[in-house]
């Protein structure tokens, strides 16, 4: 495992989990997308890894079904983070993340949206969901080393988290 035999979380925007179907929340299921970066990690390895991210940038986990879609994500080895709202997972990933934060980063100047609206609150908001959730591993799980927190989504969590959790190991990879 990470770190000499503990769990890490990996956080990401998003989980690598997809839905099986596109049927209710109430009788959902989900499977290790093949898509995904993290799915690159071998199987034996992810094992030791909890991962924490929004379920999707797309779907919006309505609250009676949270637990229930937590409980069954948990199989595979993930937490979920639910955004408030559609609107406010829509507005962090598509509006904010790809339209302002992608091209600055790609060195696409003019490109970065300037005629969208910059929702910068709803980035903090997103990126402080994810700290009670790590938090919580931290202090639940025994075995938790080390937080790796991937790519811009969540350029603001290692200092959150660390403000939390003085005593995390935190990486960055953008």
């Amino acid at each position: 495992g990470a770190g000499g035999g503990g769990s890490a979380p990996a956080n990401d925007g998003s989980l690598p989990p997809a839905r099986t179907d596109d049927v209710d929340w109430a009788s959902v299921e989900f499977r290790w997308a093949d898509g995904h970066y993290l799915s690159q990690i071998p199987r034996n390895e992810a094992a030791s890894f909890v991962f924490v991210g929004l379920v999707s940038h797309d779907d919006f986990v309505p609250p009676e079904h949270q637990e229930a879609v937590s409980k069954k994500i948990a199989a595979l080895n993930c937490v979920p983070v639910f955004p408030a709202s559609a609107k406010l997972a829509h507005t962090f990933y598509y509006d904010f993340c790809k339209l302002r934060l992608w091209p600055l980063l790609h060195y696409l100047p003019g490109r970065d949206g300037a005629n969208e609206t910059w929702d910068w609150q709803t980035y903090v908001d997103i990126n402080n969901l994810f700290v009670p959730v790590c938090q919580r591993l931290y202090e639940e799980r025994g075995d938790v080393v080390a937080v790796w927190i991937h790519n811009y989504h969540l350029m603001l969590l290692p200092q959150a988290l660390r403000a939390a959790v003085p005593d995390a190991i935190v990486g960055f990879f953008l």
